[in-house]
């Protein structure tokens, strides 16, 4: 079974829930780096072990963490509900019963990674980002710096997503596993306190010498929209 379990969820639930007799795969991992990553389920490889991200999935992630500058020993890995639902299917009605009855204790993860000096969170794919209330497709919204009640989170695509993709030959699917790892290594800048959630400040109607302003702004980001 799993080593390194950080963290235990209460089980007030389980009794209801239709995965109540799979496997139970904890958080597990370091807090070394201030970095937890959250996916959104088990597979068969992790419900077979009792360990986050060893199959397939979590090849990839390796790959990526390790271009990213991270080590994954430093790290928590975690998933939003604890056990594999079936054929992997996290839309089905037994990942949906569990995704509700999962998130008290999830929510008590949170409060003790937070309590253990965890800075961010990078979640996995769309039902991770889902999990932490962030709106928007996971194209959308990945890479951005979220503010929770919880935790900074960084939601970016889910390394499965980026391994079924990995085969196609077009510039945007052979560009999109770097644009992930940008991701992971914001992720890293984040915790060690080297990048900030920039200030937003918006102007929808400026006036003439508002734009002229702009001329002499001397700051690192600008984003005009001329429509």
């Amino acid at each position: 079974m799993g080593k390194n379990i950080v963290f235990k969820r209460p089980e007030l639930h389980c009794i209801t829930c239709p995965l109540r007799d799979r496997t139970k795969v904890f958080a597990q991992g370091s807090f070394k780096s201030g970095i937890a990553i959250f996916g959104e389920a088990p597979g068969f490889t992790e419900d077979k072990n009792g360990e986050p991200f060893i199959g397939i999935a979590g090849k990839y992630l390796n790959w990526g963490l390790g271009e990213a500058g991270i080590f994954r020993n430093n790290v928590i890995l975690s998933n939003t509900i604890l056990c594999k639902p079936p054929m992997n299917d996290i839309g089905s009605f037994e990942a949906t019963q569990a995704k509700n009855l999962c998130r008290a204790g999830f929510l008590e993860e949170l409060k003790y990674l937070r309590a253990h000096g965890i800075k961010v969170i990078i979640a996995l794919g769309a039902t991770a980002k889902d999990y932490f209330d962030i709106n928007g497709s996971i194209t959308e919204v990945r890479g951005s710096i979220y503010k929770t009640k919880a935790l900074s989170v960084i939601p970016t695509w889910h390394p499965s997503y980026l391994n079924r993709n990995q085969w196609k030959k077009d510039r945007v699917s052979v560009s999109m596993k770097y644009v992930w790892v940008s991701d992971l290594k914001k992720a890293l800048l984040f915790s060690q306190g080297r990048i900030e959630i920039p200030k937003e400040d918006f102007n929808l109607r400026p006036s003439l010498s508002d734009i002229q302003s702009l001329l002499d702004y001397k700051g690192e980001l600008i984003s005009v929209d001329v429509e």
